[in-house]
């Protein structure tokens, strides 16, 4: 801590881990150590964000070849790097990461939903974000994730109506004759598309179906 008296001011100089020094001017001394004292905190801690110009657009491409390439599945990282390139890097791609704030998150979403997105999509950009943005915090670049303070819409989710016992047997006696009988049965057994198409005919008893 020093006095710089040609302007009047406290000087506070701290030495960071990648060697810059880090400069803090005040008018009271005690607003000086405070700094250092918090500052330093920060540095005990492991909370280290480096003064750089690293974008969103930059940093989601990182976090894509970095991460997403080894640790998400195929379709997932295909989604997230579609929803990034289509909605997330043309509203605030050019930001610089460390000036990310919830208020820019939520015009974001604001800006998406105004264009006709559902919040189910929105929320989706949400997940994204939060997702990518917590590597950011991971891997020191953040102190701490804007997505925690942002708004997204929220997603009321449907219970879909079912047939009844009778309604479902109906169906099925409806169909004993068709030549894709056992398709529908076994549909109703709750197996997937891709489970039911990928079985073999052997594999199928239509007898006990």
């Amino acid at each position: 801590i020093s006095f710089w008296e040609k302007k009047n001011l406290w000087v506070g100089k701290l030495l960071m881990p990648d060697g810059k020094r880090k400069t803090k001017y005040a008018k009271t001394q005690k607003e000086i150590k405070d700094w250092l004292l918090k500052e330093r905190g920060k540095l005990s801690e492991g909370i280290y964000v480096p003064e750089n110009r690293m974008t969103v657009e930059s940093f989601l491409h990182r976090y894509l070849e970095d991460y997403g390439k080894r640790s998400l599945r195929v379709t997932t990282f295909e989604g997230y790097s579609s929803v990034i390139q289509r909605h997330i890097n043309p509203e605030i791609g050019k930001l610089r990461l460390s000036q990310l704030r919830a208020d820019h998150l939520n015009l974001l979403y604001s800006k998406k939903l105004d264009a006709g997105l559902s919040n189910r999509s929105v929320e989706m950009i949400h997940g994204i974000l939060r997702r990518a943005l917590n590597k950011a915090v991971k891997w020191g670049l953040l102190p701490k994730n804007p997505t925690d303070m942002a708004s997204p819409p929220s997603v009321k989710f449907k219970i879909p109506s079912t047939w009844t016992s009778n309604e479902l047997r109906s169906f099925l006696d409806s169909l004993k004759n068709d030549r894709w009988a056992a398709i529908y049965y076994l549909a109703c057994t709750g197996m997937r598309k891709g489970e039911i198409l990928g079985l073999p005919l052997k594999a199928v008893d239509i007898e006990k179906v």
